[in-house]
């Protein structure tokens, strides 16, 4: 099990895309892991005016194998005194199987030969270099934009990604842009500063966001100026 970290850096968002894009990559992210059969426990997402992000907490390291059942041809059409027949041999190829694979299997309606197919789950770290530049293409919006010589059109220009399992980088490439981005461990503190910061571990992204003067949670930032106001 590991941790899961997506940041994507861009100039500053409008406030009403800043809001909505937290809720898109939610439930995009939910539903590719949901269909690629990839367990975690945990999402969260949020946003500042430069960046939104994900983290998964506890994400598997390999998919769960899909196992599929089909049903086939009767069995006295398929077997003729144990010999595989053409209905037999076809159906096993067409499921990927040799026929002496094949199950015989008494049903409401006779015996019939069934297929057991197991596709054998892929390494999530690759299924994320993958998912990651579909979920930002797929995200929605108004006033999208291209920059300098680039075809990826945005809300506005993406500066940075920082992409760790862990504490390892996924190498995940965003083509379209100008330059081109290849994801990494450097993010950006407080526009005010200036200053790249590295991080180190998916799991440090919080603190060391909150010690560049940056809340990225959202509702934690917006308690905070709320509380600021009325102690005013």
């Amino acid at each position: 099990m590991a941790t899961f970290l997506l940041e994507i850096g861009t100039e500053e968002m409008p406030a009403d895309f800043s809001r909505s894009v937290v809720a898109q990559l939610q439930e995009k992210v939910c539903a590719d892991f949901s269909e690629l059969r990839i367990k975690y426990s945990e999402i969260k997402c949020s946003s500042t005016p430069r960046r939104f992000f994900l983290l998964v907490n506890q994400l598997s390291d390999v998919a769960e194998d899909c196992i599929e059942e089909r049903k086939g041809p009767p069995s006295e059409l398929a077997f003729k005194n144990g010999i595989p027949t053409q209905a037999a041999i076809g159906f096993a190829k067409r499921c990927g199987l040799g026929p002496e694979q094949l199950e015989i299997r008494e049903t409401p309606k006779g015996k019939f030969v069934f297929a057991k197919i197991i596709e054998s789950g892929k390494p999530v770290s690759d299924l994320l270099i993958q998912l990651v530049p579909k979920w930002i293409g797929e995200i929605q919006g108004t006033r999208f934009m291209r920059w300098g010589i680039g075809e990826r059109r945005f809300v506005r220009p993406v500066r940075w990604i920082v992409c760790l399992l862990d504490n390892e980088i996924v190498p995940v490439i965003l083509n379209g842009c100008d330059p081109q981005i290849s994801a990494g461990r450097i993010s950006r503190g407080h526009r005010l500063y200036r200053d790249s910061l590295t991080i180190s571990s998916a799991s440090e992204y919080y603190s060391v966001m909150k010690k560049s003067g940056v809340q990225v949670d959202r509702e934690v930032r917006k308690s905070f100026i709320k509380s600021s106001i009325e102690e005013v």
